[in-house]
């Protein structure tokens, strides 16, 4: 019935603006019924339209550096589901074939102590929910967003979500998160090179922006949930190969890709 409500009156042009957003389950980041807030409604509707029974893996932020955001023509950060396939398997077949236009990011991901529906009020809240850290492979895909993508249909595909690779968690009170360098390599070739606090100025505002957006949009974030805060150095296209990364602090990922 959510969805139907929502694809119905969408597509008729019958609501907007807050009864729009509580139609679509979008709540206040859609309430504002502009560009921004349509292509936040779109994303929940074709998250719909493919899981309308399951939860997310998790959430995450994309366009979290001035230069990501000039590529997509973005004043802003943006945020997306990640499909409840997308969570890669430790030992799990990767092929860079698997995708129409894959990519490769290094990124931090955390996991909660407790669910969250509502706004977090502050960064020294925040502090006090925040579980685990652990280092992390995204692979988002490009292609089904078509040729030359905009930033509102980024938004309406959440971000390229596909799929991601988590590494070993550590309890994040043990790890200065914004100190963490990242060192990404393909083929034993340096692709990345930069610290965890070139994403928002911070990985903390970098979350707290990411868990308000998804409360907002209408999602519980629940602890077995990934929360992905963006690219760490840029994102470069998935090739067959070797992709090595190096966190400070919380040790090395390694990914093999095939053809």
């Amino acid at each position: 019935m959510f969805k139907k409500i929502a694809t119905v009156a969408l597509g008729a042009g019958l609501i907007s603006g807050p009864a729009l957003a509580d139609a679509t389950g979008c709540g206040d980041a859609c309430a504002n019924n502009g560009l921004w807030g349509s292509a936040y409604v779109e994303q929940n509707i074709r998250y719909l339209d493919r899981f309308p029974d399951l939860m997310p893996a998790g959430y995450k932020l994309g366009l979290g550096t001035a230069t990501a955001r000039e590529r997509f023509g973005s004043d802003r950060p943006i945020f997306g589901l990640l499909p409840p396939t997308a969570v890669l398997l430790r030992g799990e077949h990767i092929s860079a074939a698997s995708f129409g236009k894959g990519m490769i990011e290094a990124e931090l991901a955390y996991r909660l102590k407790r669910r969250v529906d509502q706004p977090v009020a502050s960064v020294a809240e925040l502090r006090s929910l925040v579980d685990l850290v652990a280092p992390c492979f995204e692979l988002p895909d490009l292609a089904p967003l078509g040729s030359e993508p905009g930033v509102f249909e980024l938004v309406a595909g959440s971000v390229a979500a596909s799929r991601f690779y988590i590494g070993a968690g550590v309890p994040v009170s043990t790890v200065d998160l914004d100190g963490i360098r990242v060192r990404l390599s393909y083929d034993g070739d340096t692709l990345a090179d930069d610290k965890a606090s070139s994403v928002m100025g911070g990985q903390w505002q970098a979350l707290l922006a990411l868990i308000n957006n998804r409360v907002a949009s209408g999602w519980s974030i629940d602890p077995e949930q990934w929360l992905l805060t963006g690219a760490i150095g840029g994102m470069y296209p998935l090739k067959e190969g070797v992709y090595k990364a190096k966190f400070d602090g919380l040790g090395k990922l390694k990914l093999e890709v095939a053809e």
